[in-house]
């Protein structure tokens, strides 16, 4: 493994599951590390209240996506993913060591936790 090389790729889009032991802190300095990296869009999901937010900089985002609201993103034309299909039935197992989010596309997930 030491002469493995290490091939640094920078996503496009990055998306941070928030833990509830997540502090607003620690929320922005990430997002400060991803934009700084190059990360062109972060997609912040918070299962407790179910919403999304689309930040396409270290500033402001544009309003949270809730209810029926649907997950777009410019840099994946033809991408469009409803709130309701992104969490997970409240009755459905979650499995340890599984992130409790179905995404079909890939992604760079930061964090995985359970949530229960």
């Amino acid at each position: 493994m030491q002469k493995a090389k290490v091939i640094h790729i920078v996503p496009d889009i990055a998306a941070e599951v928030l833990s509830p032991s997540e502090t607003p802190a620690r929320i922005h300095r990430k997002l400060a590390q991803y934009f700084t990296a190059g990360v062109k869009e972060v997609w912040l999901i918070n299962p407790a209240d179910l919403t999304a937010e689309i930040w396409t900089g270290p500033n402001l985002p544009a309003p949270a996506l809730s209810g029926q609201d649907s997950l777009t993103s410019a840099l994946l034309p033809g991408f469009t993913m409803p709130l309701p299909d992104l969490f997970p039935e409240p009755e459905s197992p979650v499995i340890l060591g599984f992130c409790p989010i179905r995404v079909g596309v890939q992604l760079c997930f930061s964090t995985f936790e359970i949530w229960s």
